[in-house]
């Protein structure tokens, strides 16, 4: 049994899936400035149909001006 969620610079062993996870993102309350808009959280691992792969992403890009869109 793995744990609850891993720290951000600990990925989980191969086959191993968190319960939660770490995520940026822009609530509704939160629109406006991107230095404002964008938070970390902690959200629930989604579920995975039997259709869907879950991908471990260790970076992202993020383009402000979509942000501000």
């Amino acid at each position: 049994m793995g744990k609850t969620l891993y720290d951000i610079d600990k990925p989980p062993a191969l086959g191993e899936v968190p319960e939660q996870m770490h995520a940026w993102l822009i609530r509704p309350e939160r629109f406006g400035e991107p230095v404002h808009a964008l938070e970390q959280e902690v959200v629930d691992v989604p579920e995975i149909r039997e259709d869907e792969v879950l991908v471990y992403v260790m970076a992202a890009g993020v383009n402000y001006n979509n942000v501000w869109a």
